[in-house]
């Protein structure tokens, strides 16, 4: 999967634009890479390992249920390889509060910077697990140093040289512009979590800051634009309601979604688990970040079938395990806590 873009680009040998075929390919090895996935973060619940393995069955199977999924499978669209991307980077910061291994961190960071090589928008997604990162109360500060780093010089770092190139209106009207007051905004989060005082006080509720910074200036755009805002919140609920299961639309969730949904409420009211609240901080993110991005006026909102619509594809993987860890850990005797660390504060 991480070779494909070098793949395709063997096609202008054959005299075509890509190799059709390694798309059902990628998406064939994502889900042999769920069941891995899950193992990743599923090692501290109690339960036999053949048990943990058949949970990150499931998981894959969830995400085959879905017929996004097998749109995407043929359809010559970068999608599902983001969403593996996407969940390897929260996996890999999961996996670092664990063990503090800074191996996960280098993974996490180089898979984050292949998502917004990939598509600009994906360099805002990125707050998601980097607030994760930050909500880490010991976190070293040399390691968190080594991820910035690792992430900013890959995903920034073309961006700046395609611009520089082309020019600032490249494929997105002033999006040139928005990469430089994103770079600056990842390079501020540096000094939060420098400072013992700052750290203290701002980075461990950085997942609670971000939702809430997210959700006011989504009503902001309800307030001052509520046109825009208001069809894309309405065409969000078309693609993931029931009565859209047999319907035209071709990324409906339809049933999957209510299925994720009452797991995921469920899991808020009754469920302690850190790996949980950590994985409902994240997509709970992710869906603020989705809603209020294609709202802004350089995008045309989201209706169905465009790329507002297409990006449940990043979330679908993670979703998956995150429903497979939440029944894994509701059938079992618990976590082991002394491999779990404290999460993210609220204000």
């Amino acid at each position: 999967m991480v070779f494909l873009p070098v793949l395709c680009a063997g096609a202008e040998f054959f005299g075509i634009q890509f190799h059709y075929s390694l798309y059902p390919l990628a998406a064939f090895y994502l889900l042999l890479a769920l069941p891995q996935l899950f193992l990743c973060i599923g090692g501290t619940i109690r339960i036999s390992p053949k048990a943990k393995f058949g949970w990150g069955i499931l998981a894959a199977l969830l995400v085959l249920s879905d017929r996004g999924y097998w749109v995407h499978a043929f359809f010559v669209n970068n999608h599902l390889l983001l969403g593996f991307y996407f969940t390897l980077s929260v996996i890999g910061i999961i996996k670092y509060r664990e063990n503090r291994q800074l191996f996960w961190l280098v993974i996490a960071a180089m898979a984050l910077a292949t998502t917004s090589l990939q598509r600009n928008e994906m360099a805002v997604f990125a707050f998601v697990p980097t607030a994760l990162l930050m909500s880490l109360e010991d976190l070293d500060r040399k390691h968190y140093a080594a991820f910035l780093g690792t992430f900013l010089a890959i995903a920034f770092g073309w961006q700046f040289y395609r611009v520089a190139k082309l020019g600032v209106g490249v494929h997105i009207h002033g999006w040139g512009m928005a990469q430089v007051g994103l770079f600056c905004c990842y390079l501020a989060s540096y000094p939060i979590v420098h400072f013992q005082i700052l750290r203290k006080n701002v980075a461990r509720r950085a997942p609670v800051i971000f939702l809430l910074l997210g959700t006011a200036l989504t009503i902001g755009i309800l307030l001052f634009a509520p046109s825009r805002l208001v069809k894309s919140s309405l065409c969000l609920w078309d693609s993931l309601t029931m009565a859209n299961v047999y319907g035209e639309h071709r990324y409906d969730w339809g049933i999957l979604w209510i299925g994720f949904a009452a797991v995921y409420l469920l899991n808020l009211a009754l469920v302690k688990d850190r790996v949980l609240a950590l994985l409902s901080w994240g997509i709970a993110l992710f869906f603020v970040l989705r809603i209020l991005i294609f709202s802004l006026p350089m995008f045309k909102g989201i209706v169905c079938n465009n790329s507002g619509s297409r990006i449940l594809m990043h979330i679908l993987p993670l979703c998956g395990i995150y429903v497979a860890y939440a029944l894994a850990n509701a059938f079992s005797e618990g976590t082991d806590e002394n491999t779990s660390d404290v999460g993210p504060e609220t204000p």
